[in-house]
Parts: C-alpha cells; sequence; structure tokens
C-alpha cells in the first residue's frame, strides 16, 4: 500500500492499493485486477498499456516500494 512507504519517491500512487497484478508470459501484458471488499473479481485494467513488456516473468515490489519487473527480453 501506498501509505507504507510515505518518505519514498518511487512508491506507486494509491490508486493501485488492493489491486492484483497479474501477468502472461506469452501474450506480454500485465493487467491490474480489481476485486471486491469480499474478494470477487469487479474488473481488469491493462497496466502501463503503451509499454511493451517481452515475455514478464516475474514481478516484485521492492523494500522502497518500487515495482521491478524482470522479463524474458526482446526475442
Amino acid at each position: 500500500y501506498s501509505a507504507d512507504y510515505s518518505n519514498s519517491p518511487g512508491k506507486f500512487p494509491s490508486y493501485f492499493d488492493g489491486k492484483f497484478f497479474a501477468y502472461e508470459w506469452m501474450r506480454d501484458w500485465i493487467y491490474l485486477v480489481s476485486m471486491d471488499k469480499d474478494g470477487n473479481y469487479t474488473g481488469a485494467e491493462p497496466f502501463m498499456p503503451s509499454t511493451k513488456f517481452y515475455h514478464p516473468m516475474d514481478m516484485a515490489f521492492g523494500n522502497d516500494g518500487t515495482l521491478y519487473v524482470l522479463d524474458y527480453g526482446m526475442n
């Protein structure tokens, strides 16, 4: 959550709080999945739709709230 990294310039905005980041290696996309308070699916939207990902393999937030994405690389 954004509030956990109040002093970090690389933290994600609070808009992303509670959203699930789903990625797909073969289709080269990352989506944000939204859920209600009971964990039911309410929608999905592309994350950084103008960015070309090359087979995302792993994602993790660092201790400073920055998102790191590991992808396979260009062809």
